[in-house]
């Protein structure tokens, strides 16, 4: 399988631009020698690096699409944003933010819009991917792309273990501009995906894309009411750095579940 798969034109679901942009979530974590090594393999001819600060990301392009990939959490700093009880909602694109999030992208920023107006020509598609921490980056850089005064097209954002982003209003008005080229994969027992908790505030975006314990992909959220009845608790578990909470979330995990799954269409 090679990167010709990807579709570049299309905002509905796809598996190929799934599996894709799962790999470019994962090659996030990578130096940027080993980045623009692979991205040159896949046929993407320009790429550009960030890291700011804590924050990490690329993007690549080819004539016709454009990747922003944010880098994720390593394990062992898991714990420190997972368990925070002082996270704090602030002003963002579309409602209330998570505030570390927010200063997060704000070092890249705006790295990443002068970026953009060097690799995205005419015809070209953009997409946004991330893991973990990078998915909650990619959801916030598609929300300020999406609303005033970028007002920009995207064509597609594919999450992977995001934890939550913003508020109910938040959550409604991003929903209302860009769910359905939304697409938020949980693995069966990834806790990350619940936090920062509902009780302090924040909420999901996104259309929500489920695989069971056994990596089959669904996007009925009763498998996932049926997962969190079993794993009352399991928040302790992560923030311990359990292995099996941190295999549950590891993006190689779900690699190998979104290359199973590239002709499954659950919607």
């Amino acid at each position: 399988m090679d990167f010709s798969s990807f579709n570049a034109n299309t905002a509905k679901y796809d598996g190929n631009n799934a599996y894709w942009l799962g790999r470019a979530a994962a090659l996030a974590y990578r130096d940027e020698a080993q980045i623009r090594a692979e991205t040159a393999a896949w046929g993407l001819g320009q790429c550009r690096f960030f890291d700011r600060r804590e924050t990490q990301a690329f993007m690549a392009a080819n004539a016709d699409a454009v990747i922003v990939a944010f880098r994720g959490t390593q394990p062992a700093e898991l714990k420190d944003w997972m368990t925070d009880s002082e996270v704090l909602l602030v002003d963002g694109p579309f409602g209330l933010v998570h505030d570390g999030f927010r200063r997060g992208l704000d070092y890249v920023w705006q790295d990443i819009v002068d970026a953009l107006a060097e690799f995205k020509g005419k015809g070209k598609s953009l997409w946004f991917t991330g893991h973990s921490l990078g998915a909650a980056l990619a959801t916030l850089a598609v929300a300020r792309l999406r609303a005033p005064p970028y007002d920009q097209p995207v064509y597609g954002l594919y999450d992977f273990g995001s934890p939550r982003v913003g508020d109910n209003t938040f959550v409604q008005n991003f929903n209302a501009d860009f769910k359905p080229r939304c697409f938020r994969f949980v693995n069966n027992a990834d806790v990350v995906t619940r936090v920062p908790l509902r009780t302090m505030g924040f909420g999901h975006v996104g259309t929500f894309m489920y695989f069971d314990k056994d990596g089959n992909l669904h996007d009925d959220p009763a498998f996932w009411y049926k997962f969190l009845d079993s794993v009352e608790g399991s928040i302790d578990g992560l923030s311990r750095l359990e292995p099996a909470a941190l295999a549950a979330h590891s993006m190689e995990r779900y690699v190998g579940y979104l290359e199973r799954n590239i002709g499954v269409d659950p919607l």
